[in-house]
């Protein structure tokens, strides 16, 4: 807890993450930011996905119940103080009626703990998702914080997902949507006015990381979930084979059970690279390597409500940036969208623009960081809490 934190005025933050993942989303980054004027109970994710019959989500599962999941020394050094990390027991099977009976018994507990711990005055629930279980009761204040349109991702149980949604939103003090896509949904589920914030970046920790060589050769990097959901493979495959760069270096997990994104990767040689998980403190050493950061999406219903958090990862590294999907992102001097059958002039314009527009990207960059975003969600929860 930093100095003008107090413990006893705290935001319980529902996740649709879980903090020891590698790679950080705006779950974990916005809980540091609200950490340094509040304590955080940080909730874990309920599972939204029905888990698959692959090893590495049996393997979660397995560690969720033995208790084992964040028991190495590394995971306990990685909470910052003020944050408390909670892992419910939540059955992931929201589809079903009994399941749902079930998760209502463990989130009361689980309230019931956060109260015995630290009292319910001025507690606000932060959720990043609908299927809260009631956890906003005992809560003075709260916020749905809407990141893409998850409904439209596969396995999510989306007759479940949409009814709890419109629930929340009636009982939500302030509704935030991500992008455009996500507001407008937002509004047909009932909200009024949502605030938009897209996505934004750790944009002084990467900046402070980066360090060019204009000497290397062209190459792409994509930096990410490897998800046959979320990427258009076949893109990937053209830019690779255009000639112009040297290879595309993909970092990032696979989803367990993603048969068609282990595939691909294992089908790869040559100029598309596999090279592994990149840790987020390496970040900025990682993308200021390359001439291009690339976000290779596919055009899905899935995709056309996100903004990518790395849009402003790869500015912040000095790197220009191509897209593809993603009708919620708008192109700029440091933004282009490519597309299959066109992508040469593209390609062209990020290899010859890397060095001259570094400096630029920068500067866009370190506007849209967590430090801002910080400032701006504090401010929803003092609007909350107006004695603070």
């Amino acid at each position: 807890m930093t100095p003008d934190g107090d413990p006893t005025r705290r935001v319980t933050v529902l996740s649709t993450a879980n903090w020891y993942e590698t790679n950080w989303t705006n779950k974990q980054h916005l809980s540091v930011q609200l950490s340094t004027l509040f304590g955080i109970d940080y909730v874990e994710s309920f599972g939204l996905r029905r888990p698959k019959l692959s090893t590495k989500d049996l393997k979660r599962v397995l560690a969720r119940v033995s208790g084992k999941l964040h028991s190495g020394s590394k995971a306990r050094e990685r909470i910052p103080s003020g944050i408390e990390v909670y892992s419910p027991l939540v059955l992931p099977f929201h589809q079903n009626a009994l399941a749902r009976r079930i998760n209502v018994q463990i989130v009361r507990r689980l309230l019931a703990e956060l109260t015995s711990r630290h009292g319910a005055h001025s507690r606000i629930l932060w959720t990043f998702s609908p299927l809260t279980y009631g956890l906003e009761r005992g809560h003075r204040g709260v916020v749905y914080h809407s990141v893409d349109l998850t409904h439209e991702f596969p396995g999510i149980p989306r007759r479940v997902f949409l009814k709890a949604e419109r629930q929340l939103i009636g009982r939500a003090d302030v509704v935030i949507a991500s992008s455009t896509a996500v507001a407008e949904h937002l509004k047909s589920q009932g909200a009024r006015d949502p605030l938009l914030w897209e996505n934004v970046a750790d944009s002084a920790s990467i900046i402070q990381g980066s360090s060019a060589d204009p000497d290397l050769p062209p190459r792409a990097v994509f930096v990410g979930n490897i998800s046959s959901a979320k990427l258009d493979f076949r893109l990937v495959a053209e830019i690779a084979a255009s000639g112009l760069i040297a290879t595309v270096d993909l970092y990032g997990p696979i989803p367990g059970g993603d048969l068609v994104a282990q595939r691909f990767i294992r089908s790869q040689h040559g100029s598309i690279r596999y090279m592994g998980v990149a840790n987020r403190e390496d970040l900025g050493q990682i993308m200021s390597r390359y001439s291009v950061g690339l976000i290779p999406y596919a055009e899905n219903p899935y995709t056309a409500g996100v903004y990518p958090m790395k849009i402003y990862e790869y500015m912040a590294a000095g790197i220009p940036v191509l897209y593809s999907g993603l009708p919620s992102v708008t192109p700029s001097d440091d933004l282009r969208r490519v597309v299959s059958g066109n992508i040469a002039d593209s390609l062209r314009w990020a290899v010859n623009d890397r060095v001259n527009g570094s400096g630029r990207r920068k500067d866009v960059a370190s506007v849209h960081s967590w430090a801002g975003r910080g400032q701006q969600a504090i401010a929803v929860v003092q609007s909350l809490i107006p004695e603070i």
